[in-house]
Formats: C-alpha cells, sequence, structure tokens
C-alpha cells in the first residue's frame, strides 16, 4: 500500500534481491521507515511458499513467518499507519506507477486485523479459510476470481498481470 508520487504511503511488504522479505511502515503517509532487518531465510525459488508477517503497531515491531516457522523479527517501525486512501497493490508496489513486479504466482492474500501467533500461522497456512473467521478483514483465495471472501467485499481488480488492486480501507 505504497503511492510515493502523493505521498500516500502505509505499509509494504516486499523482496530484496537475495529474496529476504522485508515490512516497512508509514505514520505519516511521507516516510517509509524500514528496519535494517528482513526475513533470515531466503525465500527458495522452487515450490510454493506460505509468507507471513506480524505487525505490532503499538511496539513498533514485525515478525517473519516462512512456511509456517519463525523466521526473524524486525524493530524500530512506526507506531502508526497511514490512513491511506490509496489502492492496495497485489503483485507491485507503487501505485502511480506500478513497478518491482513479483515474479512467482500468488495463491491467495490475507489482512488479519489482530496479530496472529505463531501456532495460528502454522496451523492455518495451508488451509483454505471460508471467510467468516474472527478478525479476518480480507481474503483473495485467486481461485479463477478477484472476490475477497469476506464480508467486507475488498474485490480485486486486474491492473495488469500480475498486479490486482483494490480500494482497502
Amino acid at each position: 500500500w505504497n503511492d510515493s508520487a502523493t505521498n500516500d504511503r502505509c505499509y509494504t511488504l516486499t523482496f530484496n534481491s537475495s529474496r529476504h522479505f522485508f515490512f516497512c511502515t508509514s505514520g505519516n503517509g511521507t516516510t517509509a521507515v524500514c528496519g535494517a532487518n528482513t526475513s533470515t531465510s531466503a525465500v527458495p525459488l522452487s515450490g510454493w511458499h506460505h509468507i507471513a508477517v506480524t505487525y505490532n503497531a503499538a511496539a513498533g515491531t514485525c515478525a517473519y513467518y516462512l512456511d509456517g516457522v519463525a523466521d526473524g523479527t524486525e524493530t524500530g517501525l512506526q507506531t502508526s499507519l497511514f490512513n491511506s486512501d490509496k489502492p492496495l497493490l497485489i503483485g507491485a508496489q507503487d501505485s502511480a506507477t506500478p513497478e518491482a513486479f513479483f515474479d512467482g504466482l500468488i495463491d491467495e492474500v490475507r489482512i488479519w486485523n489482530d496479530i496472529r501467533t505463531a501456532q495460528e500461522i502454522s496451523d492455518n497456512r495451508s488451509l483454505e479459510l471460508v471467510g467468516n473467521e474472527a478478525n479476518l478483514v480480507a481474503y483473495w483465495k485467486l481461485n479463477n476470481n478477484y472476490l475477497d471472501t469476506t464480508a467486507n467485499a475488498n474485490n480485486l481488480t486486474a491492473s495488469g498481470s500480475p498486479v490486482f488492486s483494490a480500494d482497502f480501507p
């Protein structure tokens, strides 16, 4: 959720050139804060992999998970998120002019409004959810459609392969 042209940054989950993933936040929309840490492990090039990040705004921390296993932490992130009205992008970054495209396939995306526990992440990483689970605010299965299966109906719009966007609160 990052539009640098209009200073509407909120948060970003992305990969570096070494295939480690990291999380950035912005409290004011202008300045993105990315800590010095990334996931401990590089995401393997082959096969399906589950990636999760939990963000604790009160503490300004996040925890990384790869295939259901804790894989590093981050400190020094913003303690609030900017309330951007720009679309959430999946598969690219910067909604003004999408760039940094993800080179791979994305099976599903889930956004929760609570901090998932390590046990919840491990137990549910390979399960297809119903969409009515407590604290699940957006869930895109990406099973031949772009529908959000939660009651929030944050449906995606194809913006050119492999980019999808949603007007997400």
